[in-house]
């Protein structure tokens, strides 16, 4: 019911001629799927508006971003609030629960 996808860096994902990568993201998104963007890299977090393909991706799927959350966090976080059946996951997930997501507005 829900995706991660890791960036590279800040909130870099690829792009292929073929658009391979953002259909996917369209097909998650089209079956509703709750997909959430994060990095790969440990300490500096998410930033998706610092590239235009994510702010592009960000602003057209409105995606969710980790920011500052853990991928552990993410997911523990994405479990529970799927055992409940939010009804707003936005507005849900980036509510702080024991200081999980500390920075939610960039760009």
């Amino acid at each position: 019911d829900a995706v991660i996808l890791e960036s590279f860096g800040v909130g870099g994902i690829p792009t292929y001629d073929s658009g391979d990568f953002h259909k996917s993201i369209e097909d998650l998104v089209r079956t509703g799927k709750t997909v959430v963007m994060t990095t790969q890299v440990t300490n500096e977090g998410s930033n998706m508006s610092v590239y235009e393909v994510g702010k592009s991706i960000k602003k057209e799927f409105d995606l969710l971003e980790a920011y500052d959350m853990t991928l552990e966090a993410v997911i523990t976080k994405l479990m529970w609030l799927m055992g409940r059946e939010e009804q707003d996951m936005q507005k849900a997930f980036y509510t702080q629960i024991n200081h999980d997501i500390l920075f939610t507005k960039r760009g």
